[in-house]
């Protein structure tokens, strides 16, 4: 089979144009379908990305919500201790003195009521005392401890022989019981 080609050089240059034409027309209408996909592509991710934005705003928002509210329940927390610290910092330990008193009371004395005024630093030991010696070495107890002065030991304490009601009055030097009580 033989092939001729008998079209003129004009024709043949038009189809050749022609062809290129076709050739770039749909190569730019793929690339323009190609495009316009990655552009809808685009807009779905964008719109996916805004989507999960939002959301952990929203979730940054509320654990920040969340800290704060920590935090002022810590800083409240913190408060409450301070104050705790300042009340147990000028607390007295009276344990100590009632430790003392009760423990080193000779027998036969019954102590019925102590009034302690931290204010005027003074101490009324109220009691019974079986024996006026009892009673004596109690208030000599009492004088050559430390942490009192002034021991006011009123006559009528010791008019009797038996069966006494007594009044000790004293002034408090300091309140640190625990190292000078023992």
């Amino acid at each position: 089979m033989i092939t001729l080609n008998i079209l003129p050089n004009k024709i043949k240059k038009e189809l050749k144009i022609k062809l290129i034409y076709i050739s770039l027309k749909n190569i730019l209408s793929v690339l323009i379908i190609n495009i316009c996909l990655y552009a809808i592509l685009f807009l779905i991710i964008m719109q996916i990305l805004s989507s999960y934005y939002i959301e952990t705003i929203k979730n940054t928002t509320s654990i920040t919500k969340k800290g704060e509210n920590y935090e002022k329940q810590v800083q409240l927390i913190n408060n409450k201790i301070k104050i705790a610290e300042e009340i147990q910092k000028d607390k007295i330990n009276w344990s100590y003195l009632l430790i003392f008193l009760s423990s080193n009371a000779p027998s036969g004395i019954s102590i019925k009521n102590l009034s302690v005024n931290s204010e005027k630093n003074n101490i009324i030991i109220s009691g019974n005392a079986i024996k006026r010696e009892n009673l004596l070495a109690y208030k000599k107890i009492i004088k050559n401890n430390e942490i009192f002065n002034n021991v006011s030991f009123p006559i009528q304490n010791i008019l009797e022989k038996e069966n006494i009601n007594f009044t000790i009055t004293a002034k408090i030097n300091n309140y640190e019981f625990k190292e000078k009580l023992k």
